[in-house]
C-alpha cells in the first residue's frame, strides 16, 4: 500500500484521505515531517513546542478537511497553517522569557551537515556548526528570517512566499537577498575568529 501511495502527489493523497484512506494521512505525514518540523524548530527554538505545532498543524488539517480543494497546493496550504500556528505561538511567548539557542540539546539538529554517521569528533564539530547557523539565523530580522526558512527549508518558490506571506514578490525577493548577505557576514565572521583563536592556540 505505501509503494502505491508514495507515487500519488501530496493533492492526490489528501483526497484519498477524505475518502477515508488512513494510510494516505499516513503518507503525507511522512513526507512533510522532516521540513516541517525543522521549520517549526527554526521558528520557536525549542524542541518540545516546534514537535507540538507539528502536532496541531496536522490536527488543524485534519478539522478543516472538508475545505480543501485540489486547486490549492497542499503543501502551500500546509505550511500557512503551520506558519499561522507559529506567529500565535510567538506571540503568547512574548510574554514569556524568550528560550535561548544555547539550551537547545544534540537533539535539536535543524541542519544535517553530513549524511554518514560520524565519529565522535566530527559529531562535536557537526553540532558546533548547527549552533553557529543556528545563532546566524536567529539574528536575522523577523521578516527576512521567515523568507530565508520558506525559501531554504520548505522549498517554496518567492511566488508562494509572497502569497503566505502578503508581501509583494519584490520585497520577499529583497528580503531573501538582505538574509543571505547577512549570514554570508555573520558566519564569516564567526569563522574567522573561531579559526583564528584556534591558529592562536596552536
Amino acid at each position: 500500500m505505501a509503494s502505491i501511495l508514495s507515487a500519488d502527489s501530496d493533492e492526490v493523497l489528501f483526497l484519498k484521505y477524505r475518502e477515508g484512506c488512513i494510510e494516505a494521512f499516513e503518507e503525507l505525514i511522512s513526507r512533510y515531517e522532516s521540513p516541517l518540523l525543522r521549520y517549526l524548530l527554526a521558528c520557536s527554538g525549542n524542541r518540545q513546542q516546534a514537535e507540538d505545532l507539528f502536532q496541531e498543524t496536522f490536527s488543524k488539517m485534519v478539522e478543516r478537511k472538508d475545505y480543501y480543494t485540489p486547486e490549492a497546493p497542499f503543501k502551500f496550504y500546509l505550511f500557512k497553517v503551520a506558519r499561522n500556528l507559529a506567529i500565535d505561538a510567538s506571540r503568547r511567548s512574548k510574554v514569556r522569557k524568550s528560550v535561548s539557542l544555547d539550551d537547545c540539546t544534540p537533539g535539536d539538529k535543524p541542519i544535517d551537515v553530513v549524511s554518514k554517521d560520524p565519529d565522535p569528533e566530527e559529531k562535536a564539530i557537526n553540532h558546533e556548526l548547527g549552533v553557529i547557523l543556528r545563532h546566524a539565523i536567529e539574528d536575522l530580522r523577523e521578516d527576512q528570517r521567515e523568507v530565508f526558512l520558506m525559501r531554504e527549508d520548505l522549498h517554496l518558490s518567492f511566488e508562494e512566499i509572497s502569497k503566505m506571506t502578503g508581501a509583494p514578490l519584490p520585497t520577499v525577493k529583497s528580503r531573501m537577498l538582505y538574509a543571505l548577505r547577512h549570514l554570508r557576514k555573520s558566519l564569516s565572521h564567526t569563522y574567522a575568529k573561531a579559526f583564528g583563536e584556534t591558529c592562536e592556540a596552536s
